[in-house]
Parts: structure tokens; sequence; C-alpha cells
């Protein structure tokens, strides 16, 4: 996406940072649109809103780096398995293969574990399991991922030798189990104490995170009731934000934009308590 920006405007300050924008709000657009049909337009209004006003979200949506597509992807997919499950058509469906290819090719295998585990856990905490199995082609969608993303995996470790080791056990496995890893060939690695990814969820959402606390005293009483109107949602959009949360506790090597995939499911999940 940025060579095309570049290639259209220039190796300027704008060219690679511009198709990152359009991507942004184009997100923006679908948040608006997924929150109004599911939840009414104060809702979606409010997502909007504390969406792209959250620190972290609003620098990164001009930013040249890998994790604000990852975000789109991943929560694309996310809202799209919840429409298709729940009645939306089968270009919901065609949308979450999609969406999990180009995750794949994103940033690689991290994009179907933000993706899987939610939604695993989601269909056993709800007795769903077999519902989901029957309501999806697995299989065919397998295959539309896979083709997505499978060509360029194997160009490049046909141009790069060995860029399948590096990126699947560096990038997936040492990562998180050694300490201060320096095999980041286009990096640097922060070691970082384990726990330090809440941290920078919190910065991350500012201004908003400041009003957790004030909010759930004041507004409880709304929370409760709209815990019963919509608690298989509310559970489901925080199993998406404690699914990269959680994942990224456990490693010590991580950068303030790894909190960013946990942003939208939140921010939804508190619109949801809230309008």
């Amino acid at each position: 996406m940025s060579a095309v920006g570049i290639e259209l405007i220039g190796p300027s300050e704008l060219g690679p940072r511009l198709p990152i924008l359009a991507l942004s709000l184009g997100f923006c657009a679908l948040l608006f649109y997924w929150a109004r049909s599911e939840l009414g337009r104060g809702a979606a209004v409010l997502t909007l809103v504390l969406t792209t006003s959250s620190l972290l979200f609003f620098i990164s949506m001009a930013a040249v780096m890998t994790d604000m597509v990852l975000t789109v992807c991943v929560t694309t997919a996310l809202l799209a398995f919840w429409r298709r499950y729940h009645g939306g058509s089968v270009g919901w469906e065609a949308a979450l293969y999609v969406a999990l290819g180009l995750g794949l090719l994103t940033k690689g295998p991290l994009a179907l574990v933000l993706w899987g585990a939610p939604v695993v856990a989601w269909s056993f905490a709800m007795g769903r399991v077999r519902s989901v199995w029957r309501r999806f082609s697995w299989l065919l969608g397998a295959g539309v991922m896979l083709l997505v993303a499978v060509p360029w995996y194997a160009a490049a470790e046909r141009r790069n030798p060995g860029f399948l080791d590096y990126f699947i056990v560096g990038e997936y496995i040492k990562r998180f189990l050694i300490p201060g890893w320096s095999g980041d060939l286009y990096g640097k690695a922060h070691d970082v104490p384990r726990g330090t990814i809440w941290l920078y969820f919190l910065i991350g959402t500012l201004p908003w995170s400041l009003a957790v606390v004030p909010g759930l005293v004041i507004g409880r009483a709304t929370i409760r009731r709209q815990w019963q109107a919509h608690r298989e949602l509310v559970w489901f959009l925080l199993a998406s934000a404690l699914a990269s949360l959680g994942l990224f506790t456990l490693s010590g090597n991580i950068i303030f934009p790894y909190a960013l995939p946990a942003i939208p499911p939140t921010v939804l999940a508190v619109a949801a308590l809230s309008a």
C-alpha cells in the first residue's frame, strides 16, 4: 500500500501515508455502519468518536507500519463472523475469509490467533460450538484464505531462502520465549516487563481511559441494563480485546502499537453498554 502511494505521489511524507489513512477512514466507516446496524445510531456515533480520538488509533491512522492494517483485517473478520452467524448475507462470510487472508499477508499467523481465540472462547462459553461449525463453510473458507496469502509466502521464500524460518520460528516463537530476543532484522528488540501491554493500552486509549472508573460508578444502572440486552455481543467484544492483550502479556518483546488491535472491540463494547 505504501509502495503504491510512493509510486503515485512520490517519496514524500504524504506518499506512503496516504493509503494507510484511506484504509483507516474506510475502517471507521465500517465501524460506524456495523455499530449502527447492531446497536443504533447513538452507539455508532459514540463508537466513531471514541475510536478516532483515542491516542494510539489517531496516531496510527497515518503511520507507515503494519499494526493498523492488522487491526483492520482482524476486526473486520471478527465483525463479519458475528454478522454472518446472526443471519447476515454470504457476503459477510466472504469478507471474513478475505480479511483473514489479508491479515496473514500483513503480519502472519498472528491474525489467525487474534481472530480465532475469541471466536473459540465465545463459542464454548455460549454453547454455540456445533452451530458455529455448521453455519460456516470452513473448508472452502480456508481455501479462500490460503489463496489470498500463500502465493506471496511462496514467492518470498523463493526469493529469500530462510524467510519462513525467520518469520514463523523467530517472530512467533523466539520473540515470546526469549527475553531480549535480538533476531529482528527489521526493527529493534524491546525487552520490557511482561504485562507492559496493559500500560500501553491505557496510554493508547487516552483520554478515555481516564474516564473508566467514573463511568462505571455514574453509569452503573445503564451498564446493567445494557448488559442484559447485549450480553452475548459484549462478551464477544471483550473476548476479542482480551485476545491481543492476553497474548502480548506473555511476551517481553513488544512495542506500543501492539495494543492497537484491542481498541476497536473495546470501544464497541463500551458503546454497547452505554448507548
